[in-house]
Formats: structure tokens, sequence, C-alpha cells
């Protein structure tokens, strides 16, 4: 009971940093326990030759290949946040699980959590 609870507790990312995590994102979301697929773009467009562009088509079109095999799994696709610009298109595109690593992310949804109270008490 100890450990199925433990197990409950945590949340398993699997990070695809390479064309071969690409092309192997079938076999990694079946492994059981992975809640969460995240692709690490700038060590992907690494991998690629692409020198860190994450803009890069080749990159982009690797992330799209990843998004679109999870389509059907249970298992979701975790976006890193680099700003607050990027939670609308993340969220149209489906990602359903994000990681804030910047403080102004951290102090926009502080901000929007205040906005809320602050209506929810007029």
């Amino acid at each position: 009971r100890f450990e199925q609870e433990e197990n409950e507790r945590f949340i398993v990312i699997a990070q695809i940093e390479s064309g071969a995590g690409v092309d192997a994102v079938k076999d990694i979301i079946a492994v059981p326990g992975v809640d969460a697929v995240n692709v690490g773009t700038r060590d992907l467009a690494n991998n690629l030759g692409k020198r860190g562009d994450v803009n890069d088509p080749l990159v982009k079109e690797c992330v799209a290949r990843v998004r679109t095999a999870m389509k059907d799994s249970p298992v979701v696709f975790c976006q890193v946040l680099r700003n607050d610009q990027e939670i609308e298109p993340g969220l149209a595109e489906g990602s359903m699980m994000f990681l804030l690593m910047t403080v102004p992310l951290v102090k926009y949804g502080v901000d929007s959590f205040v906005r809320q109270l602050k209506q929810f008490r007029t």
C-alpha cells in the first residue's frame, strides 16, 4: 500500500532531446508509469545540427510529430514555458501540463490569481 500511495504522489516526465527520441515516442509513452512527455527543444535542435535554434522548421516538425503520436495516449504533452506569451498557443496545440522556468512566469501566475480573487470579491 505504501508503494502505491507513493507512486500516486509523483509525476514521471520523460524528456525527448534527440531525433532518436522523437522516432521512439510511441515506445516511450508505452512505458508503464510515464505520465507526461516534454521535448527539450534546445537540446533537440543541437542534436539535429540546428545549433539551439528552437524555431527551425525541422525542430518544429519533430515537436509536431511527438504531439501527433501522443494524441490518443493518456500520457500528456508537457511544455516548458519561457514567457507568458507561450501559454495560449501551448493550450491551443494541446499542452496539458506546463513547467514554469522563469521568475516572470511565476509572477504572471500570481498576478493572474490575485486579479481573479479581486473579481470574486467584488
